[in-house]
């Protein structure tokens, strides 16, 4: 007999529950993943928090527990507001592709990037919140849609900024091929 379906009979006894041969499968392929100290810990948490076998989901959440959408949301916050001083108003394409496209969406939400490097230090704090609940509001609709994520605008081709950044590139490769030539 294996480990694993040794444990899953023994958490099944102490419960009162009798597996059937799948349930004892599916059990034995989760607990044959741990190591006896690994086990342990499963064993204590079940026993102190549950009042029923726990299904192997409710396992997984103990132990895997999924990511708090507030909390990624301010450490999205956090990022962006970083990125403000370290890439500059008019790098705005640089940080774009730093960010990502969820993150750059609460930044077009916010009003865009020149309107976050030249918000007011004074109204960090304030500006952080409303930030951060823009970008809860985008974590949320990429949950709910997960099909359309990828879609969140990322407007660069289309936007002035990146189209007057390509321009000056241009105008100073332009001016140096110019400077050449004389």
């Amino acid at each position: 007999m294996s480990n694993g379906l040794q444990r899953s009979k023994d958490l099944a006894a102490y419960f009162g529950k009798t597996l059937n041969n799948i349930q004892e499968d599916c059990y034995k392929d989760f607990f044959d993943k741990f190591d006896e100290q690994q086990w342990a810990n499963i064993l204590k948490a079940c026993i102190g928090r549950c009042k029923f076998f726990p299904t192997i989901a409710e396992l997984n959440e103990m132990f895997h527990p999924k990511e708090d959408e507030k909390d990624l949301a301010n450490e999205m916050a956090g990022t962006i507001f970083e990125c403000a001083p370290k890439f500059g108003m008019y790098n705005a394409y640089e940080a774009a592709q730093f960010l990502g496209p969820e993150a750059w969406r609460a930044v077009e939400l916010f009003g865009g990037w020149q309107e976050l490097c030249m918000s007011d230090s004074d109204q960090r704090a304030t500006l952080r919140a409303q930030l951060r609940d823009i970008c809860k509001s985008v974590l949320s609709i990429k949950k709910r849609n997960p099909v359309n994520a990828e879609k969140l605008p990322m407007q660069f081709q289309k936007n002035n900024v990146y189209k007057l950044y390509e321009q000056l590139k241009q105008y100073s490769n332009n001016l140096k091929g110019i400077s050449n030539d004389h």
